[in-house]
């Protein structure tokens, strides 16, 4: 994995706030619009892999990462997820070695999809049908167009387990991926980066507790493109701040909204 990309955001969004305290439910619509912005080849459906990650341990069920995706998508409990991930580190186990009801009934649906995928004489349309008789399937006509353009198959399940592998190892060395969206704070954007970053708060009172070094480092996480917004008027902010004017390397140009 080349060092700083598989882990770094899309779009960041840069809040002077101490704390990332609201947001609300704007995250998803802001990271669906992100998203048709994404190269094709970073994005396909949920539904897309989840049935590969189904497709995917059949072949290899001693792949606990795979496995421990495929009981999250099976909705179970987070208490019993979690007595079964310390039943298996304690006997020194896979997943797939466990005698609980749950893992035998995922193994079981996993055929099943299977079986689904690789039938003949069948279209698209009705392995989906098929599939969504054991598992959930937010959007069959997303879904329909993933498998057209991404066959369901070895070449893809190989490409697969090489990123849960990745996941994995992201997660052992407790490095936190990325998602296409991330808001967070300026001072905690010190040392990530992305294509597009939008700074928010850029006011006289919002900005007031930033330093001038940590701005600078928030500027400068964008690859591609940085916007600079303010909210004037809002909690008493009356003018932009300072910082840019301060700085003769720059040269911004304002649109008013």
């Amino acid at each position: 994995m080349t060092e700083g990309e598989e882990k770094d955001a899309f779009l960041l969004i840069l809040t002077p706030a101490k704390e990332v305290n609201f947001y609300g439910e704007s995250k998803e619509k802001i990271a669906s619009i992100a998203a048709e912005y994404q190269a094709e080849n970073r994005y396909v459906s949920e539904d897309y892999y989840k049935i590969l990650s189904y497709y995917s341990l059949v072949n290899n069920p001693q792949n606990n990462f795979t496995f421990r995706k495929v009981l999250y998508y099976e909705n179970i409990a987070e208490a019993r997820l979690h007595e079964l991930i310390e039943g298996a580190m304690q006997n020194n186990q896979n997943f797939c070695d466990l005698e609980s009801e749950e893992t035998k009934n995922a193994i079981q649906k996993c055929n099943e999809i299977k079986s689904i995928l690789e039938a003949e004489g069948q279209t698209i349309e009705q392995k989906i049908e098929s599939i969504a008789h054991y598992i959930a399937v937010a959007d069959q006509n997303r879904l329909k167009e993933d498998i057209e353009r991404k066959s369901i198959n070895q070449e893809e399940v190989t490409e697969i387990e090489h990123q849960d592998e990745e996941e994995a190892e992201l997660e052992e060395i407790e490095v936190r991926k990325m998602g296409a969206v991330e808001l967070m704070t300026i001072v905690g954007s010190k040392g990530l980066s992305a294509d597009h970053v939008i700074i928010i708060g850029f006011d006289n009172v919002n900005m007031s507790w930033i330093t001038k070094n940590a701005f600078y480092v928030a500027m400068t996480r964008a690859r591609k493109s940085l916007h600079i917004l303010t909210a004037l008027k809002s909690g008493g902010a009356r003018q932009a701040h300072d910082f840019l004017c301060n700085n003769s390397n720059t040269n911004p140009t304002h649109h008013p909204i």
